[in-house]
């Protein structure tokens, strides 16, 4: 089986390319550092030789790396030799990202042991975004990441690969995966010279104390729950202009959903437990206000906050994709995205 590599791409192919080719040293030269990289990925079931094997790529890109525009040229790529960052000639004047990129994967990837051997082509998956959209952005990336993960015909391992792309994309990719928890790692690159096609790390430097070109990032998985988001969207249906509800009000307002108490564990009488658990960390994050009475806290007053307009948005875009996702990336048919296969050399 193997791995979906997600990621974010501008000019310099490097961001793709250095990180496969140091995946495929770790993973030839074994040891600690290839067991802790390897030893989650795919099925249980599956031979060692397949895990953390390249399956597809998918990349997030502006409209004009996606088509292949002929006067978006890549930044030069040195071709270096792996474990340096000086050798090697500059390559790539004169060449779209695209072609750049399946050029250096046709030649290189199957001689860096990141697919399997009996695979002579490469899955490419091309998502299109505009930098000026952040939440077209976001629906896009939330999409495709859930279709990928779907139960069906490519429920697979995914990685997300933050080192490339625009700050748009990497967020976008980052909020989904936190949503979804579907991606299995976070990581970045560093390389010593980002234009170079293969890792950095000298070789006798390799999976050692010394080795600090794949860096790991942990997934903070968020879960909006069900019970935030009513009290929420109780507050905002009182009109802007309207009294700020009082606290022995909006505790009675939600006292009318038995289900809401259930799920949050609490008696109708819980009223400070409520606004422990329920309340404070929604003042915390903006997303209501609170106006303290001086004579009694049932007399407290709350309004919607300023942060509720931008998070309903992506709630709502998560809301909608929902409804009926897709069950694979090959199910996907939108303008914005497409496949692509490239030969593979070896």
């Amino acid at each position: 089986m193997g791995v979906y590599h997600f990621a974010g791409l501008g000019k310099s192919i490097g961001a793709i390319t250095s990180a496969l080719s140091y995946l495929g040293a770790i993973r030839q030269q074994g040891g600690e550092k290839a067991e802790a990289l390897f030893s989650l990925s795919d099925e249980q079931d599956h031979a060692d030789e397949s895990r953390g094997m390249v399956q597809a790529l998918v990349l997030f890109t502006t409209e004009e790396i996606a088509r292949d525009h002929r006067s978006f040229f890549c930044e030069p790529y040195q071709d270096n030799r792996a474990g340096s960052d000086r050798d090697g000639r500059k390559k790539g004047e004169n060449l779209t990202v695209k072609t750049a990129l399946y050029r250096v994967l046709g030649k290189e990837l199957k001689g860096w042991g990141m697919i399997m051997p009996d695979k002579t082509t490469l899955d490419v998956y091309w998502c299109e975004h505009e930098r000026q959209r952040p939440l077209e952005t976001f629906e896009r990336t939330y999409t495709v990441l859930q279709a990928a993960k779907a139960m069906g015909e490519v429920g697979k391992e995914c990685w997300i690969n933050l080192t490339g792309g625009s700050n748009v994309i990497n967020g976008a990719l980052q909020l989904a995966t936190s949503f979804l928890g579907t991606a299995a790692r976070q990581y970045y690159v560093l390389s010593k010279n980002p234009s170079c096609i293969r890792h950095t790390v000298p070789i006798p430097d390799l999976g050692s104390e010394q080795d600090d070109f794949w860096v790991n990032l942990p997934i903070v998985y968020t879960d909006f729950s069900s019970l935030h988001r009513t009290v929420l969207e109780e507050l905002a249906s009182w009109p802007n202009d309207s009294e700020h509800i009082t606290h022995q009000r909006l505790h009675g307002q939600l006292c009318q959903y038995a289900e809401f108490y259930s799920l949050a564990g609490l008696k109708k009488e819980g009223d400070e437990i409520f606004r422990r658990t329920i309340l404070q960390p929604l003042r915390s994050q903006r997303l209501i206000e609170h106006f303290p009475s001086k004579q009694d806290k049932s007399l407290d007053r709350y309004k919607i906050g300023a942060a509720w307009e931008q998070m309903e948005q992506y709630l709502a875009i998560i809301d909608k994709v929902g409804v009926t996702p897709y069950q694979s990336l090959s199910h996907i048919h939108e303008d914005w995205f497409r496949k692509e296969t490239i030969e593979l050399e070896g």
